[in-house]
């Protein structure tokens, strides 16, 4: 089921559509917005188990928009630097096939106008003129440092208004007290959109 779904996302020109249809059949459209979503199992237990708020498996997520035609994923990667930056542009190819271990994957979209889309471009583009550092801390005080799921809602805030408030989690676990030196995080899930009435799921698949 891996290597079926990993030569799907191949085809020239990405295509998204409904679940549990074909996705050869869709193409990525340049009204739209789009949140790409990833689980592997070296994070599930650390990240999905512990720190989302549903049971979506997901440990990792990046926002879509299509440009001159091409879909981008921006995304900030926990393992990757590009130019002196965690904040990097993939292709869907190399955001779904970097993690050997992956074994969820999942799309959600949501309409937007030009002027809507013009501003996330925007917003974008001053953040990735910053050197962003990934926060290995989760905090949200430090503006050049991010995690996946932070900059994804500021993104979204900026540009589209709010969207979510962040999750204020006790910490039962002694290995993560002791790593984050505090008794509870306040922080943005990578499942915030699980309860967002805004964006559609248009594709899932565990293999």
């Amino acid at each position: 089921m891996k290597t079926v779904l990993l030569i799907l996302f191949f085809f020239n020109g990405v295509l998204l559509g409904q679940p549990n249809k074909n996705l050869s059949q869709f193409k990525a459209e340049q009204d739209k917005v789009y949140l790409f979503l990833r689980g592997t199992l070296s994070k599930r237990n650390l990240v999905a188990k512990e720190f989302n708020i549903t049971t979506s498996p997901a440990t990792h997520i990046g926002l879509g928009l299509v440009t001159n035609g091409k879909l981008e994923i921006y995304n900030v990667s926990s393992d990757k630097v590009v130019n002196g930056s965690s904040l990097i542009v993939d292709s869907i190819q190399s955001y779904y096939n970097s993690n050997s271990d992956l074994f969820y994957a999942s799309v959600y979209s949501r309409s937007i106008n030009r002027k809507s889309k013009n501003k996330l471009f925007s917003t974008i583009d001053k953040i990735r003129k910053r050197k962003i550092v990934f926060d290995k801390q989760f905090s949200l005080i430090n503006n050049d440092t991010l995690y996946c799921s932070e900059f994804v809602v500021n993104v979204l805030d900026i540009a589209l208004g709010r969207e979510k408030t962040p999750t204020q989690k006790m910490l039962s676990n002694t290995f993560l007290k002791a790593y984050f030196r505090r008794d509870y995080l306040i922080y943005y899930p990578v499942d915030f959109l699980n309860h967002s009435k805004n964006y559609h799921l248009i594709f899932e698949e565990y293999f």
